[in-house]
């Protein structure tokens, strides 16, 4: 296994369901909070050190994740971004303090099918490169066309990446394996005091950095309302059923 350690990222105020009336990472689904079915995921993959970067409401999500701790018998370690608001790529260099060389990146609005994972974690990871998993069906239903990510890749490589790809041949799912290298490549890609992950990813793209591995299970980005629902109405009919055990 390359990494037994995670960075989730869920620092932002997620403004397109803040009505809800909480951090978005602790929204239930099926009674579970989002990010809650993001640690079982990585129980399952065998995961035994998470990190978790926060921002906004940052006292209700270290408290909300100290329970998480006890309630799931996994070290969980909050680090503060008190910048939160300069962009995703900051949250993720604040994580550059952990002493781990390798690590999973996932975002904490994102549930999975936890295979995923372990797919993810036999890849053999060089020095100075990361592996994007990436999604190669178009038609996927639970894909928000207007919002996600799009990838342009080939003979696994990343080629490009962007929310404003014209031309595109996938989606990015939001989960890496991870070497120390992005954190550079965040500081090199700062603009007018912004950091963007994308920007980070693009630039390590850019010199044949970026590897991808292409999945066909489950994932979902849930960034309104919409894609709440359909996560609420779907995710036990396509989750395996050792993960929907957990809930």
């Amino acid at each position: 296994m390359n990494s037994n350690c995670c960075v989730i990222i869920a620092a932002g105020a997620g403004s397109r369901l803040q009505d809800m009336g909480i951090n978005k990472p602790l929204i239930p689904i099926l009674g579970i909070p989002i990010i809650e079915h993001v640690i079982l995921a990585l129980i399952l993959a065998r995961i035994t050190k998470v990190y978790v970067v926060v921002g906004f409401n940052q006292r209700v999500m270290c408290r909300s994740l100290k329970t998480l701790e006890k309630k799931l018998n996994i070290t969980i370690i909050p680090i503060v971004n008190e910048e939160w608001r300069k962009g995703n790529g900051l949250s993720v260099l604040k994580a550059r303090c952990i002493p781990e060389k390798i690590f999973l990146l996932l975002m904490a609005d994102h549930i999975f099918d936890f295979r995923i994972l372990n797919d993810l974690n036999r890849y053999s990871l060089k020095s100075e490169e990361m592996v994007l998993v990436i999604d190669n069906d178009l038609e996927n239903k639970f894909v928000d066309i207007e919002d996600v990510t799009k990838v342009k890749s080939r003979d696994n490589k990343l080629y490009d990446i962007g929310k404003g790809l014209s031309k595109f041949n996938g989606f990015d799912t939001g989960i890496f394996l991870c070497t120390r290298i992005l954190f550079s490549k965040l500081i090199e890609t700062t603009f007018e005091n912004k950091y963007s992950l994308t920007d980070a990813v693009r630039l390590l793209a850019l010199n044949c950095q970026v590897n991808t591995i292409n999945t066909d299970k489950f994932w979902i980005d849930i960034d309104n309302a919409n894609m709440l629902n359909i996560a609420q109405e779907n995710i036990l009919h396509v989750l395996p059923k050792l993960q929907c055990d957990q809930y």
